[in-house]
């Protein structure tokens, strides 16, 4: 067991209990609350990905850019280049060659 794990655990658990169950309610109160706020951010975050569907850009290609949009100029030509060269071997090659400064 990890120094960590030790530090979670209760090895001597007070006759009186009320304190420690008052945290423990507390606790559930406020991660239920945040449980809700998340599922409430994930129904919005859906929207998005839904208008943005609605016009013509799937979900996934809007995750995998955000995904990569802090990766730095280098590391996104490495990502670019493996990406075609996993297309290809899967004989899966990329469709497009789109210019988007035209397309826009």
């Amino acid at each position: 067991m990890s120094e960590e794990q030790k530090q979670d655990t209760i090895h001597d658990v007070p006759k009186d209990t009320k304190a420690l169950r008052e945290i423990i309610r507390k606790a559930a109160r406020q991660i239920e609350e945040f449980r809700q706020q998340r599922k409430a951010l994930n129904a919005e975050i859906q929207a998005v990905f839904e208008r943005t569907l609605a016009k013509g850009i799937p979900k996934d290609a809007l995750k995998g850019a955000l995904r990569d949009n802090s990766a730095s100029s280098e590391q996104l030509a490495q990502i670019d280049s493996a990406y075609a060269i996993c297309r290809a071997a899967l004989d899966k090659p990329l469709q497009i060659r789109l210019d988007v400064d035209r397309a826009a």
